[in-house]
């Protein structure tokens, strides 16, 4: 009985000063709740009484019965994820037991703790063999594997694992077993690093058949003497390795001098300075390096250059050197000079051809007057006749003219392929791309087009565009249609305009004001109309490239 009980408590806390224990109260209205009480004795005016704390633990009691239940819980799982992690490591070891590499695992004192059985085909050893043993004693020319010693040391304590490091190994029949290792580190359950497990791949079949392409060289460097480009190779310390023929008959020296020479023997100071610079920039970086056009004093006379620097790197991806390809490009630069001479020659010949038959049709002209009066009209015709022909020739001359000199600095570019290229950067929206075409024209070309492409989607929310180039007779045409909102009449002539201004966005001409320029630039222009049923249409003329074909244009 709680009588009982309770006595029992106060009977305790009258003797030892104290006494806290859980108790169910019971509410007035009838209902029971958990509670803390702690009773204290105290002394008040000779009299020994308990003062009594009751602490109401309803919402402590409900959430330690959540915590017991998500422990519960947790426990379950645990068991759950032992086991499946036991059949993961039972279905490891039946899968890695049929393979034909050597997996093994070690401690990281380099102690194997597991081997598969392939390990017996691979070295010779049986499973229990080689569990126990450090990787070290199966090396072969241990002073000659330093570097692979030094990788192996520092993985064993940085944790990061290898990839792809060669391993030489001794045959338990004594011959050289060449290996290429990888490892991951083992972690245990407190994250702390016990190990690794790798994979070694048999290779020695390999390396002897580079072995044979490596004493096969001088076939090899026949070939490359038999090249009409300039190589050579340079170590790290930036001195000649070896190069080809053409390489030291540029220079005037054999291959026996130029080694272990550098830049400077051969160059004038401050560019031998540039040359070494960007060498080491290639050995440095391990990345290739492209020089365009690059003049030199040097060798036979002033000529024009094109080089690319390549790094070689070795078995572990270190870089080892630099080889360097010159090819000589003087001939195409001098016939560039020439050609842009010619240019300014045929402009020189046009303005003079146009001013003398601009002449002759003033004379024409007045003599169409003079002859209008007289009673033949066949003499009428023909110097009308005359007069066009003339119109056409001077045209013909002028477009031929702005032909050239709109493509002195400009490159031939495939439409299409640009087209391709650009709408990758728009993968929510849907694009189809007809027909092809080559123009003359430079990279401004790419934000002509992305700014297109961007004002359908931003200003006339289209969700679709289609794009079809077409050619005709000199031109090429390039039509892009979206399915948006479209733009309305009292706006269509001006959106071309420099600060044109329109809708609540802040739509201003300035984009497509550059874009009417950049075409005008090319010598073409562009204009805009409806598509039906509904969106806009860009429409851009450029001048198409012109083949020729055996007296033939097309």
């Amino acid at each position: 009985l709680s009588s009982e009980k309770a006595m029992e408590m106060i009977q305790k806390a009258m003797k030892t000063g104290s006494n806290f224990f859980e108790w169910t109260h019971n509410r007035i209205k009838g209902e029971d709740f958990p509670a803390t009480v702690l009773l204290t004795r105290i002394k008040l005016k000779d009299k020994q009484l308990l003062q009594a704390t009751v602490r109401d633990i309803t919402k402590r009691k409900k959430i330690e019965e959540e915590l017991n239940k998500h422990h519960q819980q947790l426990e379950k799982l645990v068991d759950e994820r032992t086991k499946e992690l036991k059949e993961e490591k039972e279905y490891y070891h039946s899968f890695v037991t049929f393979l034909n590499d050597w997996v093994w695992e070690m401690d990281l004192k380099g102690i194997h703790t597991y081997s598969n059985p392939a390990v017996e085909s691979v070295l010779g050893y049986k499973v229990d063999e080689i569990v126990g043993y450090n990787v070290t004693k199966l090396w072969l020319d241990i002073d000659k594997q330093k570097n692979s010693l030094k990788i192996l040391k520092n993985a064993l304590s940085a944790g990061k694992g290898w990839k792809n490091v060669v391993g030489r190994f001794q045959h338990k029949n004594g011959s050289l077993v060449i290996t290429e290792s990888s490892a991951t580190p083992i972690y245990n359950s407190e994250n702390k690093l016990v190990g690794y497990r790798g994979l070694d791949h048999d290779v020695t079949e390999r390396k002897r058949a580079e072995e044979v392409l490596l004493k096969s060289e001088k076939q090899y460097r026949n070939l490359i003497d038999a090249l009409p480009q300039y190589i050579y190779q340079l170590d790290k310390n930036l001195r000649y390795i070896t190069a080809n023929k053409a390489y030291c008959e540029l220079y005037s020296i054999s291959r026996e001098e130029i080694s272990g020479r550098s830049s400077k023997d051969f160059f004038p100071e401050k560019q031998a300075e540039n040359f070494m610079t960007s060498d080491r920039e290639v050995l440095d970086s391990g990345k290739m390096k492209n020089y365009t056009e690059i003049s030199t004093s040097v060798g036979k006379g002033d000529r024009w250059i094109q080089i690319v620097k390549v790094p070689v790197k070795d078995e572990n991806d270190n870089v080892e050197s630099m080889l360097g390809i010159y090819w000589d490009i003087t001939k195409r630069i001098k016939a560039e000079e020439e050609l842009k001479l010619g240019r300014e020659r045929l402009t020189m010949l046009n303005k003079i051809i146009r001013h003398d038959i601009s002449n002759d049709f003033i004379v024409i002209q007045s003599a169409i007057n003079i002859f209008r009066r007289t009673p033949d009209p066949k003499m009428i015709d023909e110097i009308e006749n005359r007069v066009v022909k003339s119109l056409k020739t001077i045209d013909n001359y002028r477009k031929y003219e702005a032909f050239i000199y709109l493509n002195a600095d400009l490159s031939e570019i495939e439409i299409t392929e640009k087209i391709k290229n650009i709408i990758t950067n728009f993968p929510k929206i849907k694009f189809s791309v007809e027909g092809e075409c080559k123009v003359f024209a430079d990279e401004a070309l790419d934000p002509v087009f992305t700014n297109l492409i961007s004002n359908s989607i931003k200003h006339g929310k289209a969700s679709k565009i289609d794009i079809i180039v077409s050619s005709e007779n000199n031109l090429c045409e390039i039509r892009f249609m979206d399915n948006g909102m479209g733009i309305t009449d009292e706006i269509k002539d001006k959106i071309f305009d420099e600060g044109f201004f329109h809708g609540k966005e802040g739509h201003t001409g300035i984009g497509l004001h550059i874009v009417k320029k950049t075409i005008e630039r090319y010598g073409g222009y562009i204009y805009a109309e409806d598509n039906k049923p509904k969106g806009a249409v860009f429409v851009i003329s450029l001048r198409k490239v012109l083949n020729i074909t055996k007296g033939k244009r097309k």
